[in-house]
């Protein structure tokens, strides 16, 4: 698999190996994408075969590793009207207590996403029950996945621009698959429409060791 992207009239091309290093994130492990929450269509976004190919847990497994009991029928407010909450939709104040800090991290880091965060998306709960788990995740793979997407959606910039710049700078001098530098703006503003709110975000800027602390988390979930 290889990631290619044009800045600055520039064409870039990697495997996903050394996106991984540029980013210094994972590239063992699960991997999937998807812009959904609702965790039944994570299905959709896993390789079926090849080097990639993931297998899925159950979803009532997500879900009883990281959701608190839920009782009865939960609403919340869509466009101002109040809609119920299917039963594979996951929100934000429902993740367990200890799984809070990293949610947020993780929203910070690699969805990125300001705006209306009252749910959580489907790829954000399968790396929370990850971490539970001590799985491997490919933060790799979804980081690469998502950057197409957004070459295919209407008025949003690619993310993770920054993230690439510093990266790509601690490279020189070394054996890479591009000699070029990245030019590009210091930060980049994402517009991510949700599939089912429509609302928009704006990417946030995030340092290395943001990163790497995401890399660690599971590390720190007992």
């Amino acid at each position: 698999m290889f990631v290619e992207f044009v800045i600055q009239n520039q064409l870039f091309s990697y495997s996903l190996e050394t996106f991984a290093q540029i980013l210094n994130v994972p590239c063992q492990g699960a991997c999937v994408f998807t812009d959904r929450w609702r965790l039944d269509e994570l299905a959709y976004g896993i390789p079926s075969d090849g080097p990639y190919q993931t297998n899925l847990p159950p979803i009532e497994d997500i879900i009883s590793s990281i959701q608190i009991d839920r009782e009865g029928q939960v609403r919340r407010i869509r466009h101002e009207e109040e809609i119920d909450v299917l039963e594979y939709q996951i929100l934000t104040h429902e993740i367990v207590q200890t799984l809070k800090p990293l949610e947020e991290i993780i929203q910070e880091n690699i969805f990125c996403l300001g705006g209306n965060r009252d749910h959580v998306p489907a790829c954000l709960c399968f790396m929370l029950y990850c971490i539970v788990h001590f799985k491997k995740f490919n933060l790799a793979y979804y980081m690469a996945k998502r950057m197409e997407w957004v070459t295919k959606q209407a008025r949003l910039i690619l993310p993770y621009g920054r993230k690439i710049r510093r990266g790509h700078g601690t490279r020189r001098g070394h054996p890479s698959t591009s000699s070029s530098t990245f030019d590009q703006p210091s930060s980049s503003h994402l517009n991510d429409d949700d599939d089912d709110e429509n609302n928009e975000g704006t990417s946030r800027a995030s340092t290395p060791s943001s990163i790497r602390y995401v890399n660690s988390l599971t590390n720190q979930v007992p």
